[in-house]
């Protein structure tokens, strides 16, 4: 068989939900740990670091890594995410932009208490923006089916907090937690499974694969079980730090610290030295403008200029997005600042694109045997999980409209739905809370809070006050009886004989509940008569099988 790339395209139109496969320092007592600038300091890191030993995947392709431990002990940002008063870290980085197929995040929890964890991500976040949320590019662990928050684990050699690896593998739907420790007398990586080896990751909100863009990119981790430091809390677990990204680690933008005046305000200036020592440091500033455009420049397209001061108050001279002042550091591995970064490490392929379907300059490759050896390949999959999702911008779409924060209905947003927001705030998956959660993730949190702010009436009595459209368009769930999945066979020329046999009954939940079938066309578009001649349908090995067979000859050209 020649090394060449042909064009031949196996499309497999899925009517399953389950997985197929193609063939072809000392110890001490944690109460007494160091706590400096807000950090947790954990078990002692070896010497000559951890390497890609604490990866769960060491050998698979990386659009970012940020996974060197520049720190003689663990230290982590400790900050405490419990709500009503949630705080947390926001780092920045940049990427060549790519689909994400997992990703390794490191933290620790030295609490008594399982923390549940939450991580989203942000488009045009840097030093001086926090950019905006991307919708559909985020991680927790609550939600349905439930998996595993993240349990208190002590380094077994050490006695103090120890590295926690929670690993996700968007292809195998998998979610795992592991202890990782270094044995004193070889020197080698311990792992300890702490989820039992592994969890069905699930399909729900929160669950799925995602895409992220190229250039800057923010990526911000809570850990939701500890009152935060400013909010009579000790917290003990968060995102651990480290140095060596592919980015720009000198910093983080630290999330929910209010000054006083504002609705959620927990920290008053002197505690600020609790979060960051950086001098002169405050939570947040404001962008000054004349026009929107100026906004524009700051936050990207649509920041409005007319906005809110630091403690609350309208100023219609500033942009209506809130910039952190970052807590810096200097060089990646500079210990006298530990602010270097989140450690994580997100794995990328060209596999699915961002918005479930596959396309054919995406495809999944899969690689030829050896030159006639006639072995088989597989590759394995999901059918039915990436269904065709519905725009609000296409007209044959049937989306509903949803008023956002007037929870009386009277046509504003005041102090009666201040109160309702409220009960609702830090609560997830309460459908009595839905019109406050603007961005439907599934939860009512900081997000949301920045924008009923915006949508706030401060003095309808003003006869000038004009209503702010506070309304979104909901499109109805993907339907997954159009799950399309492509892949491209390399390496074949003509007169090769292809065998594909996709396996619908390899889930690991519940089994399939439809029956695939398979469809093999061309570089041209053409559909390939199956080998025997009859048509170019999939040659079932009978219906309802959940299984799909067919063999083509690799035409000329």
């Amino acid at each position: 068989m020649l090394k060449s790339w042909s064009y031949l395209i196996v499309i497999a139109a899925i009517f399953a939900l389950s997985s197929h496969a193609v063939d072809a320092e000392p110890a001490g007592d944690i109460i007494g740990a160091v706590r400096h600038d807000g950090l947790m300091t954990g078990a002692p890191v070896p010497v000559n670091g951890f390497g890609d030993g604490i990866l769960s995947c060491p050998t698979c392709p990386r659009l970012y890594d940020n996974s060197t431990i520049c720190t003689v002990s663990l230290q982590a940002v400790t900050l405490g995410g419990k709500p009503p008063n949630p705080m947390q870290p926001r780092d920045w980085l940049v990427t060549t932009g790519g689909n994400i197929t997992g990703f390794d995040l490191l933290v620790l929890n030295g609490a008594s208490i399982p923390q549940s964890l939450e991580m989203k991500f942000y488009t045009g976040t840097n030093s001086e923006a926090l950019g905006t949320n991307i919708a559909e590019a985020f991680f927790r662990t609550l939600g349905a089916p439930a998996i595993s928050t993240i349990p208190a684990w002590d380094d077994p050699v050490s006695g103090r907090p120890g590295m926690i690896r929670v690993g996700v593998d968007y292809a195998a739907k998998t979610y795992t937690l592991t202890g990782l420790h270094e044995d004193p007398f070889s020197g080698e990586i311990v792992e300890t499974p702490l989820n039992g080896g592994g969890e069905f990751l699930g399909e729900s909100v929160g669950r799925l694969p995602f895409a992220l863009p190229t250039g800057e990119v923010g990526v911000e981790v809570r850990l939701g079980g500890e009152n935060s430091i400013c909010n009579n809390g000790d917290p003990k677990g968060g995102p651990i730090l480290a140095g060596g990204g592919s980015g720009t680690e000198d910093g983080l933008h630290m999330i929910g610290i209010y000054e006083e005046g504002f609705p959620f305000a927990n920290c008053s200036s002197f505690e600020y030295s609790e979060v960051c020592d950086d001098g002169g440091w405050s939570p947040c500033h404001t962008v000054p403008c004349d026009e929107d455009a100026d906004c524009e420049a700051a936050f990207g397209a649509g920041a409005l200029c007319g906005g809110n001061n630091c403690d609350g108050s309208v100023n219609p001279n500033v942009c209506e997005d809130l910039a952190s002042t970052p807590c810096t550091g200097g060089d990646v591995c500079n210990l006298d600042r530990a602010f270097f970064g989140i450690a994580l490490t997100l794995y990328a392929g060209t596999g699915e694109d961002a918005d479930g379907n596959n396309q054919i300059d995406t495809a999944d490759v899969i690689p030829a045997p050896a030159a006639g050896s006639g072995d088989i390949v597989s590759v394995t999959g999901f059918v039915g999980d990436n269904g065709t999702p519905c725009s609000c911008s296409s007209p044959a779409c049937a989306c509903t409209t949803l008023t956002l924060f007037d929870h009386d209905a009277d046509n504003d947003v005041d102090l009666l739905d201040w109160s309702d927001f409220e009960r609702c705030f830090g609560r997830e998956g309460d459908p009595t809370c839905a019109l406050h959660d603007q961005n439907q993730d599934g939860a009512v949190d900081l997000d949301d809070y920045i924008e009923f702010a915006g949508c706030f009436t401060f003095d309808i009595s003003d006869l000038n006050y004009v209503p702010v459209d506070c309304s979104i368009q909901i499109a109805p769930p993907a339907n997954q009886l159009r799950d399309v999945d492509i892949y491209e066979v390399a390496g074949v020329s003509a007169g090769d004989v292809v065998a594909v046999l996709l396996e619908g009954t390899k889930s690991s939940t519940e089994g399939p509940r439809w029956d695939p079938y398979l469809r093999v066309f061309d570089g041209a578009g053409n559909q390939i008569p199956i080998k025997d001649g009859v048509g170019g349908e999939s040659d079932d090995f009978e219906r309802s099988s959940f299984d799909a067979y067919t063999t083509v000859a690799v035409p000329v050209g």
